[in-house]
């Protein structure tokens, strides 16, 4: 991939089964002790996150956009889009500024404690660009509260208890 003149390696999510994911990338020697520091402390944590196993053998330490730089200072395509849903790309000036912003004010406002005002904003910005009739919202921190909350409403709106998951899908596995 080449990007503004210079060349530009891929990392992401490469082809492989459903049961064993892969990551793609452009190996290079200069994190082979890395490679041996991950193998000796995560060995034993392997079985309770798999994942370490697939992981890649670059150390990331800085993003911008749709890039990332190593510590050795080599510039990657980050494809793998990430738990954080970086759909804005790493380190977009609005969502920076937002985070500043919202750190300054209040770090964590429990949403099961009490309701907070950024909250309120957004509910107030989504009833005028949802459809007519919804008119009711929950929030999570993650695609896994989200799936849980999903099966709750769903069982109770049903009164059924049966749930369909799919093999190897990340939620509901």
């Amino acid at each position: 991939l080449k990007t503004a003149g210079s060349s530009v390696s891929c990392v992401g999510p490469g082809l492989g089964t459903v049961h064993e994911p892969r990551i793609m990338l452009c190996r290079g020697s200069s994190f082979a002790p890395l490679i041996r520091f991950r193998t000796r402390t995560f060995a034993s944590e392997t079985r309770i996150f798999p994942a370490v196993k697939r992981l890649s053998d670059i150390v990331v330490e800085e993003g911008k956009g749709c890039e990332v730089w190593t510590t050795d200072g080599k510039r990657y395509f980050d494809a793998t889009s990430g738990i954080g849903v970086l759909s804005t790309g790493h380190c977009h000036p609005t969502v920076v500024k937002a985070v500043r912003e919202q750190a300054g004010k209040i770090s964590h406002a429990q949403q099961s404690c009490y309701f907070n005002s950024t909250v309120n904003k957004l509910v107030e910005r989504l009833r005028h660009v949802v459809p007519a009739g919804l008119d009711s919202f929950f929030f999570t921190n993650s695609g896994a509260e989200a799936v849980e909350a999903a099966l709750k409403l769903a069982r109770q709106a049903t009164g059924r208890d049966t749930i369909v998951a799919f093999l190897g899908g990340y939620h509901g596995r």
